[in-house]
């Protein structure tokens, strides 16, 4: 999933979580590390992963974008969106969405509203994220 410099990302989001830089840290302190920062992202060990190294983002509309490696059942990549915004959907409601990255395409089932986010820097903190992943 390389993203080129001034990539933007079109998605639906989870809303109503948490917001801004919080949802790093409102995890269990105990299980994230910050192993450092690369492309104006910032880089984490989540040890309740496997561990798992991922990288987060604040975007300018406030929402935090996480992307990583999960290794509890073998190594899979995931990507998270997250806002304290309000959705425009009733409670319970699916949307269908595409993740859209340069062409490749995946599909999900969120509920929120659409966005779009950019993915500047994300060359380098994807060669960070596979440091630390190497590294834990």
């Amino acid at each position: 999933m390389k993203a080129a410099s001034g990539t933007y990302i079109a998605a639906a989001v989870i809303a109503g979580l948490l917001g801004s830089t919080t949802m790093v840290q409102a995890q269990d302190p105990s299980n994230i590390t910050k192993y450092g920062s690369a492309g104006g992202w910032d880089i984490f060990v989540r040890k309740d992963l496997g561990p798992g190294c991922l990288i987060a983002k604040v975007a300018d509309n406030g929402m935090q974008v996480q992307m990583g490696i999960d290794e509890t059942s073998g190594m899979r990549g995931y990507m998270a969106i997250y806002t304290t915004a309000d959705a425009p959907i009733a409670q319970g409601e699916k949307l269908s969405v595409i993740f859209d990255v340069d062409g490749q395409q995946f599909s999900a089932e969120p509920s929120g509203q659409t966005f779009s986010v950019s993915l500047d820097g994300t060359d380098a903190a994807m060669q960070a994220l596979r440091a630390c992943q190497a590294a834990n």
